[in-house]
């Protein structure tokens, strides 16, 4: 965890998608010169960049003595796995799947995690690849480290005043 002055400033860049395009960044310059640079597709996030250090032409970059990429995250849609980084697309709705890779620079493999969700929205399966994909264009992961499936019954209970769906959770580690 950060701590900071009360003095301390973030500073955000958004560069809205041009003419025809669904493609818009945002850059956030923390207080530490530290810069992450998001992707976005029509509003859902693509790519994240985290960086130690910021370029001088960022904006909101007091202290240039250049950047080193840190970290590289990539988010994938509804089951497409290739290229999830540069799609020029927004994902098509509802979203059923969602696949985050994790790139540590100076890694060979990346992690994956994997959200499931049915029609109403719900998560009804996550799992987790501990850095055992590839960095293919379409990566390739050996079988999850752990996985979480939630099974939802058809009726609901009232739980500090709401309405909740039943459900039944189930965990398993492949460790």
């Amino acid at each position: 965890m950060r701590s900071f002055f009360a003095t301390s400033t973030w500073t955000y860049a958004h560069v809205p998608p041009p003419t025809g395009s669904s493609i818009s960044t945002t850059t956030v310059v923390d207080p530490l010169n530290n810069e992450t640079d998001y992707t976005f597709s029509g509003g859902y996030e693509v790519q994240r960049l985290i960086y130690q250090g910021c370029l001088s032409s960022t904006p909101g970059c007091t202290i240039t003595s250049g950047r080193v990429l840190l970290e590289t995250v990539l988010t994938c849609y509804n089951g497409n796995q290739t290229n999830c980084g540069t799609v020029t697309t927004a994902p098509s709705l509802p979203i059923n799947q969602i696949d985050k890779y994790t790139l540590i620079a100076g890694k060979s493999t990346q992690s994956r995690s994997t959200t499931l969700f049915d029609a109403y929205n719900n998560v009804t399966d996550t799992k987790a690849y501990d850095f055992v994909c590839t960095t293919a264009a379409t990566p390739v992961c050996t079988a999850p480290t752990n996985e979480t499936v939630i099974t939802y019954g058809s009726y609901s209970r009232k739980l500090w005043g709401y309405w909740q769906p039943h459900r039944q959770q189930t965990m398993q580690d492949s460790g």
